[in-house]
């Protein structure tokens, strides 16, 4: 099959118009969610580079579902990216042992942070993470479409 001209001029803008304008180069992925300890259960969710949203559940470093649940618009990605920078270089190593923690991760091809807490004590040391993880669950809330 042969795509014209104009309908590749045409898919070439889709692709471009679905690319949140801060997009970075390469792929990178926000998670956030809870995980258990006891029984190496994670639930979370992830936000792609496109400014898509997914749920997923894990059990250690196994994927046992990831579904997607919408996209958010352009403007609150790049919000969100721009927190989540912010959050990773003020805080940069953050590790509270605990039965059932909160956690956030940045995911990029050359960086890896993982960050995670104690979800029943809000302390001055966790505020930026837990002002990052509030941000994410309001979007993930209200603003998917």
């Amino acid at each position: 099959m042969r795509i014209g001209p104009g309908l590749s001029i045409l898919l070439f803008c889709a692709a471009c118009q679905s690319m949140p304008p801060c997009a970075p180069p390469h792929d990178v992925r926000l998670r956030w969610g809870m995980s258990e300890h006891g029984a190496h259960r994670i639930r979370g969710y992830e936000l792609t580079t496109r400014g898509e949203l997914f749920r997923y559940e894990a059990r250690g470093d196994t994927l046992l579902y990831r579904q997607r649940l919408g996209t958010i618009a352009p403007q609150l990605y790049c919000a969100l990216l721009s927190q989540a920078r912010h959050t990773f270089l003020t805080v940069q190593a953050f590790h509270v042992p605990a039965d059932t923690q909160y956690f956030l991760q940045y995911r990029a091809p050359t960086a890896f942070i993982h960050m995670a807490w104690n979800p029943l004590h809000r302390t001055y040391a966790t505020e930026p993470l837990w002002a990052l993880y509030d941000s994410l669950e309001a979007a993930r809330l209200c603003c998917v479409r």
